[in-house]
């Protein structure tokens, strides 16, 4: 591979990413509309291989890819101008879908799993059919639980405990929206066990190289923000996913009667199959507590709620985007 001329302004790279192979051209836009070709690269990648069987991009393949396309872009001194096309096995394989993808018009209900949350379900239940539901993972199976079947799952956290959210998810028709740096074994479940559709999204917590290398070889999917909590992230996708209204339920940010959760969710559920003689029922709330001291905060209303430094950043990021988002409505009156 040659190395061309670097800074050139008008050199334009293109990349042609088929089922096995993977080709880039580099070349110089001359003023009469032609070009003269420096550079050429190529790579097998087997990006499509096994894709009619199981409907996914070999992730192999796609590791290859992006590595392929990332160091050819280095070596060319990384021009400003870069084209890409996929084989049409990129364009139909599920693990090719992109929140952006996602577009209604419809009101849109994101629910999280704050304690709020248990008093909200009659209200949930009656909106089917009337307003998309978007459940952050781990209201998934509180929601299950009351005969309630979300349309969309907002997958966030790369903790392997979150696999919990989806173990008594059986044949329910959901779609599954999930960050790429989210559990490997989430996601693992659902397309291997579930095979439900699934889009994705990323966002930068953290400077990673490899949403670098995504972004230089135009496969990174849209960007959602870095909000710190999963429901403030679910919002921040709905403001994306619709055009229409978006309702929160079940997003506290706070411990009313010294709980996290709703009742029903795993991490709940975790507490009481786990507890013994030595480590009963609350201890985690008391070593939590040691860790992150509750302190008094003014709630919605002006009324005083017990919460922390953490999940009090996560309402000011709330409060934050419902000020730059006009649509966003609370069904939860306390």
């Amino acid at each position: 591979m040659s190395r061309p001329e670097p800074n050139a302004t008008d050199l334009v790279a293109a990349f042609d990413l088929g089922s096995d192979t993977a080709r880039g051209l580099l070349a110089r836009l001359l003023p009469d509309g032609s070009a003269l070709v420096l550079a050429e690269a190529r790579r097998m990648t087997a990006l499509g291989r096994g894709v009619s069987e199981t409907g996914r991009l070999d992730p192999e393949g796609l590791a290859v890819t992006v590595g392929f396309v990332g160091a050819t872009l280095a070596e060319w001194g990384r021009p400003e101008r870069v084209f890409a096309v996929a084989t049409a096995a990129a364009r139909d394989a599920a693990n090719a879908r992109d929140l952006s993808q996602i577009s209604l018009d419809m009101p849109l209900t994101v629910i999280g799993a704050g304690p709020s949350l248990s008093g909200t379900l009659p209200l949930l239940s009656s909106l089917a059919g009337r307003a998309a539901l978007l459940a952050v993972d781990t209201a998934l199976p509180v929601l299950l639980a009351n005969g309630i079947v979300p349309d969309y799952v907002f997958v966030l956290e790369p903790q392997a405990i979150n696999l919990k959210d989806f173990l008594t998810l059986r044949d329910e028709p959901v779609t599954v929206v999930a960050d790429v740096a989210s559990s490997p074994n989430v996601i693992r479940h659902i397309r291997e066990r579930k095979n439900l559709p699934l889009y994705f999204f990323s966002s930068a917590f953290h400077p990673l190289s490899l949403l670098d290398r995504l972004q230089e070889a135009r496969l990174r999917p849209c960007h959602v923000p870095p909000l710190g909590s999963v429901g403030v992230a679910a919002v921040s996708a709905a403001v994306r996913m619709t055009r229409g209204p978006i309702f929160l339920a079940g997003l506290d940010f706070s411990f009313p009667a010294s709980t996290t959760h709703a009742r029903g969710a795993p991490v709940g559920i975790h507490e009481w199959t786990t507890c013994r003689r030595l480590f009963p029922v609350g201890q985690y709330q008391y070593q939590a507590a040691q860790m992150r001291p509750r302190l008094p905060f003014k709630g919605k209303h002006g009324r005083p709620v017990i919460s922390d430094l953490v999940f009090n950043s996560y309402a000011e990021n709330l409060q934050n985007l419902c000020r730059l988002e006009k649509r966003i409505f609370d069904l939860n009156p306390d």
